[in-house]
């Protein structure tokens, strides 16, 4: 049917503007890919920040952001607005990643009209923006309707306005409709520092700095106390406690941070891991001949832990996060009721999986399984960055929620933690822990709820091993090490175990395994060890003299100087050598010397005159230090011994003899030659 005359410019100019809103879409859209997008490490871009927004929201509910302009004359300015583009939702890893490290964001799923600033609530230089979801009666409304995680560009446009944009998410979440098992969520957070003591006994600033107000382990415990958080695992380093509890008595202000620490790990939900005593690399010493040591730091931490903040490891340490790992790590603590270990997932052989890796597996290192969970290096990496605290949070919460719905029916969960020398951020850390507390498809759990609850994984997943690495030498051998242990061993014999320079000198040889100090500093550590050693057996001395007897039996008069500082009665054992002179008492006696000079006697029998060396040899009772090298003293003797003077006696008498043989023979001699001469 022929239409009117009248209609067909209507409709001309109908199809040409649709032609016109065409274009405008695929000029803005594109071939259904966003065109760029900031990566996960790239700087916040200059003009808008996130400030905050509504972690996840409800179908049909309400999204809230609020924006910061750089320029605050800008929210005044007419034509100025704000432009959103609301993609697709990332429904895989790969696409997540891709999204986060490529910009590449998929497709354009809305493109509502902008928004002018100057219509928005403002404070000072930050707006408000609320957005209603489809069915809600909010407007401008988002042509979003099912539960996902949706990339949306924000953007300022118009004359004078700033340049910039960021990517954040929207997370959209079904309350009444959660997965059947949510995703199990395991947060580990270290309270570890290095040694607090340098070798020469003083305080390292580094670390102290870090235990006062407003330092990294102070700021760390101040997240600890938000109320309503979520349940923790906490790897508490047990010398970092120690040290901090030393210095609260000293230094009050810094006790706060301690305390926080104190009534934390009182609470239920919160889990302290075991640690050994100082932040050791456990692949090091093993291979370095000194595995010995590595269950046996963990033993000493666990007390140390007890000591300093009431509270060790929960159901003897059966569950611990372990980092760095191998073979022979495992092992050791495996025989020390380690059964369940976190590791981080790059020590772990790559498998191929179809989801990401959720869930519990076995550790073989060829003479035993260890089970084992890994963290998420995809998740942890998201909280860092130059990009605005805000959009690290919404990351974050996006990439668990696109986890929780990869196998919403499976009891999968992920683990993740935070370096050792982690500086926490108050603007990232405290929001996602309210954004985490009420996600609908997260379930925060410590460590070892973690493992009693999460599936095992099956296929090639189930059986994982630990990469082969060669591990960093350490500063020193076995044999140097252990020489050193055991010199330190036999100078708590002496001095006492509570001695403040034998509890000084213990702190040296454990810090000196740390695997976070340097090469010159371990050893540093060892040689402070060995001076305290070698400063008492220096300082306990025998005077060498010459000594003179005028009786067969008498007394030799030992002198000992004891200089130990501070001022130290000390057991020795004393060893007395001589050819010459008999010992009642014995060769060897134990005395104990008090500061200053003493004198012994000791009694003596001599068994032949002249003069003559006696060996004084001083050691420790058992024998493991000597004080100073054997001292030679010269001993003269005026007087026979009991043999002397039966042989003088015989050689008197012999002579006696021999001249009246000699005196009769000559007599005779001369009688003869008389009698015989010529007249």
């Amino acid at each position: 049917m022929a239409q009117p005359c009248g209609s067909r410019p209507a409709a001309r100019r109908t199809l040409l503007g649709a032609f016109l809103a065409l274009l405008a879409v695929v000029a803005t859209a594109g071939p259904g890919r966003a065109q760029t997008a900031p990566a996960a490490d790239a700087p916040a871009p200059a003009g808008v920040h996130l400030v905050g927004q509504t972690p996840w929201v409800a179908p049909a509910g309400t999204f809230t952001m609020r924006l910061r302009l750089e320029d605050r004359a800008a929210a005044l300015t007419p034509g100025v607005a704000v432009a959103l583009r609301v993609h697709q939702s990332v429904t895989t890893r790969s696409a997540f990643d891709a999204a986060v490290d490529d910009g590449d964001l998929g497709g354009l799923l809305d493109q509502p009209e902008r928004i002018p600033v100057a219509g928005l609530p403002r404070v000072g230089g930050t707006v408000t923006l609320r957005l209603g979801l489809t069915g809600s009666d909010l407007r401008p409304t988002l042509a979003v309707r099912r539960p996902g995680v949706y990339p949306i560009e924000v953007s300022l446009t118009g004359p004078g306005a700033p340049a910039g944009s960021f990517v954040t998410w929207l997370v959209v979440v079904d309350p009444e409709a959660p997965p059947t098992a949510p995703l199990l969520l395991a947060t580990v957070w270290p309270v570890v520092a290095p040694p607090a003591t340098l070798p020469d006994g003083t305080a390292d600033p580094r670390v102290t700095a870090q235990m006062a107000p407003g330092g990294r382990l102070d700021r760390i415990t101040d997240l600890l106390v938000r109320p309503q958080r979520i349940p923790l695992s906490l790897v508490v380093g047990p010398e970092t406690a120690e040290a901090w509890a030393r210095r609260a008595e000293s230094v009050p202000s810094a006790g706060a941070g301690i305390d926080r620490l104190r009534r934390t790990v009182g609470t239920g939900n919160t889990e302290v891991l075991p640690a050994p005593y100082v932040p050791i690399d456990g692949p090091s010493l093993a291979a370095a001949g000194l595995g010995g040591r590595i269950a046996s730091e963990y033993e000493l931490g666990a007390d140390a832990l007890r000591r300093s903040i009431g509270r060790g490891p929960g159901r003897p340490g059966s569950t611990a996060f372990v980092h760095p790992v191998d073979n022979a790590v495992l092992d050791r603590l495996r025989d020390r009721l380690v059964t369940r270990v976190a590791v981080r997932d790059e020590r772990l052989e790559p498998v191929p999986h179809q989801y990401t890796p959720a869930r519990r597996f076995e550790i073989e290192t060829g003479v035993g399984r260890t089970e084992g969970v890994a963290t998420a290096p995809f998740i942890e990496r998201l909280l860092d960055g130059d990009a605005d605290p805000a959009v690290r949070v919404a990351r974050v919460v996006a990439a668990l929620t696109e986890v929780a719905y990869e196998e919403p029916g499976v009891p999968r969960g992920v683990v993740i933690s935070r370096p050792a020398d982690w500086e926490p951020d108050p603007a990232t850390t405290g929001p996602l822990l309210d954004a985490l507390r009420t996600l609908p498809v997260i379930e925060p759990v410590t460590l070892s709820a973690f493992f009693d609850r999460v599936n095992a994984a099956d296929g090639d997943d189930a059986v994982r091993r630990i990469t082969p690495v060669m591990p960093p030498p350490t500063a020193f051998s076995a044999e140097e090490y252990r020489t050193t242990s055991e010199r330190l061993s036999a100078y708590a014999r002496v001095v006492g175990a509570g001695d403040p320079s034998t509890v000084a000198a213990e702190q040296a040889l454990h810090d000196a395994l740390a695997g976070d100090v340097s090469a010159e500093r371990a050893r540093a550590e060892l040689a402070a060890v060995d001076r305290t050693v070698d400063a008492l057996t220096a300082a306990v001395t025998v005077d060498a003299k010459r000594i003179t007897l005028t009786a067969r039996r008498a007394s030799v008069p030992l002198t000992f100087d004891n200089r130990t500082e501070p001022p130290t009665t000390v057991k020795v054992r004393v060893r007395i050598t001589s050819d010459k002179l008999r010992l009642p008492d014995g060769a060897e006696q134990i005395l104990e010397l008090a500061p200053g000079r003493t004198v012994v006697p000791i009694p003596v029998e001599v068994r032949t005159a002249g003069t003559f060396p006696m060996e004084i040899e001083t050691t420790s009772v058992d024998r493991a230090l000597q004080f100073g090298p054997p001292v030679r003293l010269t001993v003269s003797s005026s007087v026979y011994g009991g043999v002397g003077i039966f042989i003088t006696i015989g050689a008197l008498a012999f002579l006696g003899l021999w001249w009246g043989n000699h005196w009769r023979r000559s007599r005779a001699a001369r009688r003869a030659d008389a009698s015989t001469a010529v007249p």
